[in-house]
């Protein structure tokens, strides 16, 4: 449901532009176009600005974190790897050791 302003509540009070402001800054329901923004007193604007640019920053410092973590599983599956094939090569120089006595004897 998005409220607009000027539009009665659920308790038939009116719903202004700040109501509205704190709704949408708190996460509820209202919907900003260009009509509720040209409304907002400098203050508003400023604290919506504020809350813009700290979504912002929590975003990119969620991809920055998903970064690290795919960079780091990365490095984990390397070592995996490497671990891996330093196994199977220490396994095929036992079996060619081993083949080599069966051989010799």
């Amino acid at each position: 449901m998005t409220q607009r302003l000027g539009s009665e509540g659920k308790d038939g009070s009116t719903m202004g532009v700040r109501s509205n402001f704190l709704k949408w800054l708190h996460g509820t329901e209202v919907k900003w176009d260009e009509e509720n923004l040209k409304q907002l007193n400098r203050k508003q604007k400023q604290q919506l600005e504020r809350v813009l640019k700290k979504k912002q920053r929590t975003l990119k410092f969620l991809v920055h974190l998903k970064g690290r973590k795919k960079v780091q599983e990365q490095k984990e599956e390397e070592e995996k790897n490497q671990k891996r094939e330093k196994h199977d090569m220490i396994s095929d120089i036992k079996e060619k050791f081993v083949s080599r006595l069966v051989e010799i004897q």
